[in-house]
């Protein structure tokens, strides 16, 4: 997202996003105050409660501000065959979020628990391509984000 600040900037100031809890805050991603008074903070990958947080490196550090935020889920949707023959290559569309070349669709055995995965492709587009297993059975479409390798949406294909 994109964060606009004003005020102090030294090369060791920062504005970050943390989980929010009492105490100092618990930074995951931050960017320096140098740049521009407007940049892009990449954000956590789980839902939740979170603070921006402008933090100056003084001795010690002090939160100079502080913007609460919820983070969610995005809507994601997949659309895809509900039904391959074993062996086939098959699309998947997807949309709901930008694409980004580390999340990942993969298809893993209906109930498995992570990692087993079959295949998988990364989001570098919309369109993504994966290869059913020659086993026929009950699979599942996973979209994953790769921070965490957390499952966002998924949905049923029967591979005959």
């Amino acid at each position: 997202m994109t964060v606009t600040w004003q005020g102090r900037g030294s090369e060791k100031d920062f504005i970050g996003i943390a989980p929010k809890a009492e105490g100092f805050p618990a930074i995951t991603f931050y960017f320096e105050t140098t740049g521009p008074e407007q940049q892009a903070l990449r954000l956590p990958s789980q839902p939740g409660d979170y603070e921006i947080v402008f933090v100056a490196t003084t001795d010690p550090w002090t939160v100079l501000d502080r913007t609460s935020i919820t983070l969610s889920d995005p809507d994601l949707s997949l659309k895809a065959p509900s039904q391959v023959a074993a062996g086939q290559d098959f699309a998947v569309l997807w949309n709901g979020i930008a694409p980004n070349p580390a999340d990942y669709i993969a298809l893993a055995r209906a109930g498995d628990d992570l990692p087993h995965l079959v295949s998988y492709a990364h989001t570098e587009s919309h369109l993504t391509r994966l290869t059913a297993p020659e086993e026929a059975g009950a699979y599942e479409l996973r979209f994953f984000y790769a921070e965490g390798d957390r499952i966002v949406t998924a949905q049923p294909i029967i591979v005959d």
